[in-house]
């Protein structure tokens, strides 16, 4: 899969609840992204095609933050820039 990190959180409703987005750093909205499925045993990166991707966020923790967002009046891109703040900060 050749995505970036915003074309997946545009179209995270394709994914299982379960399945984890892995990213390339840094993290930012054109960061390339790995999406595996939950089964990952615990790891925190993964190597694909020479490129290293850590673990970001599951996409229903991504989904539960969209929703939190979801009254502020502010646009898509904001949006995904929160949810990038809160892999780093947060998660």
């Amino acid at each position: 899969m050749n995505m970036t990190l915003i074309e997946a959180l545009v179209s995270r409703d394709q994914f299982s609840h379960e399945d984890i987005f892995f990213v390339e750093e840094p993290w930012t909205l054109h960061s390339k992204i790995q999406v595996v499925i939950m089964d990952v045993d615990g790891r925190t990166k993964i190597e694909v095609d020479g490129r290293t991707y850590l673990y970001f966020l599951e996409i229903f923790l991504i989904n539960e933050l969209f929703e939190d967002l979801e009254d502020q009046n502010i646009n898509f891109e904001e949006k995904c820039q929160r949810v990038i703040s809160y892999a780093i900060n947060d998660a």
